[in-house]
């Protein structure tokens, strides 16, 4: 598909693009671009203090980017096994590593299950940064017509197609040894 083709260019390339996911549509950058992290900021008038998600490809080893606390490791390996791809999100610490030039405390990592976004985060083969494709404080964006009048002038790649359920994902944070739900969306943990 070309425009997949073009948005995995775009990423490469340190641009940002938006394309569909299982939940809503997502703004993305490779995580190892600062110009392009701090496009998403601005052109979503995003605080900075507010992290932003990691999409990660199928397979990868999210033990180079976070400690999974050792307590919790076969609640997460089951969740892993059972929810991704899908709409959860578990949050760690987060460590030093090569793809993510932001240093942020704790971060939070999914596989989206959407066969758009699948293609475009596996064919750039490291996580990239997603979060919802709109101006902060507006609704979530769960149509290619709503991101364009939001954040459109400032893509390199729109992808066209169809959301998932257009609720959010769930969140699970596992920092130290405390397991906490800090929204609930499709998926009931």
């Amino acid at each position: 598909m070309l425009q997949v083709e073009e948005a995995i260019k775009c990423l490469l390339e340190e641009d940002i693009v938006a394309f569909p996911t299982d939940t809503v549509y997502g703004v993305a950058a490779v995580a190892s671009s600062m110009k392009a992290i701090e496009k998403i900021y601005e052109i979503k008038e995003r605080d900075r203090v507010k992290p932003l998600i990691a999409m990660v490809p199928e397979g990868f080893n999210i033990g180079e980017l976070v400690e999974i606390p050792q307590n919790f490791k076969s609640e997460v390996e089951s969740l892993i096994q059972r929810y991704w791809p899908g709409e959860l999100t578990l949050i760690f610490k987060m460590k030093k590593n090569p793809y993510i030039v932001v240093e942020y405390e704790t971060l939070g990592i999914r596989i989206p299950n959407h066969a758009i976004a699948l293609e475009i985060i596996n064919g750039v083969g490291r996580p990239i940064f997603v979060t919802s494709a709109n101006r902060s404080g507006e609704p979530a964006g769960i149509t290619a017509d709503e991101v364009e009048r939001s954040i459109g002038d400032n893509l390199g790649v729109l992808c066209i197609g169809e959301c998932g359920s257009g609720v959010a994902s769930t969140i699970v944070s596992y920092i130290q040894d405390e397991k906490k739900i800090i929204r609930e969306g499709n998926i009931k943990v």
